[in-house]
């Protein structure tokens, strides 16, 4: 099983390095959350890490059905990114 995840696509590290920087800005808006813009700033980054790791998890599974759990898991995140981005504006 590890075998199978070994042959990811460098893009997948790619993803999940942009999901860790998501998740260390998240907590930067979430120190300042008192500041205008402070708490949807760490929703809109929450948004970000979560469609970028579950990006990461799609592109380095290596069965279709992987793939497709995944890609259907993105939508956690990608369904608020419009109205957090909306809010942080």
């Amino acid at each position: 099983m590890l075998y199978e995840w070994s042959a990811a696509s460098p893009y997948a590290v790619v993803h999940g390095v942009a999901a860790v920087v998501c998740v260390a800005l998240m907590l930067l808006g979430l120190r300042r959350r008192g500041m205008p813009g402070g708490a949807q700033f760490a929703g809109l980054m929450a948004a970000g890490a979560v469609w970028a790791a579950f990006y990461a998890l799609e592109l380095a599974a290596p069965t279709l059905g992987g793939k497709l759990l995944w890609a259907k898991l993105q939508y956690l995140g990608i369904l608020p990114m419009p109205i957090m981005w909306y809010l942080f504006a």
